[in-house]
């Protein structure tokens, strides 16, 4: 559906503009700190048993079930925050600015090119 299309829209931001996966990952790691990795198969079995996030505050916007998932670990290589991020916009644009403005208008300065590593 027009979610997915738009999570994936949110992985390529990430991996063909320049600076911003540098930001993603710059954000991440300002919101989880040294948080522990937990597994993520603890929310689901659609997991793998290799595959970890961290929780911070996403639950609050995310739920439960997918919060974690925001704060997935890639080893550095990539993040979920475009992806979640520009999801819950086209999602739940109102939720997403009361519940976590920070990240919100983190992911609105991406798309308007604010921005940037």
């Amino acid at each position: 559906g027009a979610g997915t299309v738009v999570h994936e829209w949110g992985h390529a931001l990430e991996h063909q503009i320049p600076g911003v996966g540098a930001a993603a990952k710059r954000f991440l790691k300002q919101r989880v700190g040294d948080e522990p990795l937990k597994p993520l198969r603890e929310l689901g079995s659609g997991y793998t048993r290799d595959e970890v996030g961290r929780d911070d505050e996403f639950e609050k916007t995310f739920g439960k079930a997918h919060g974690r998932y925001v704060g997935k670990d890639y080893g550095g290589r990539a993040t979920e925050i475009m992806s979640m991020g520009l999801e819950m916009l086209y999602k739940d644009p109102i939720k997403f600015a009361e519940t976590d403005p920070e990240y919100f208008d983190f992911v609105v300065g991406v798309a308007h090119g604010k921005v940037r590593a």
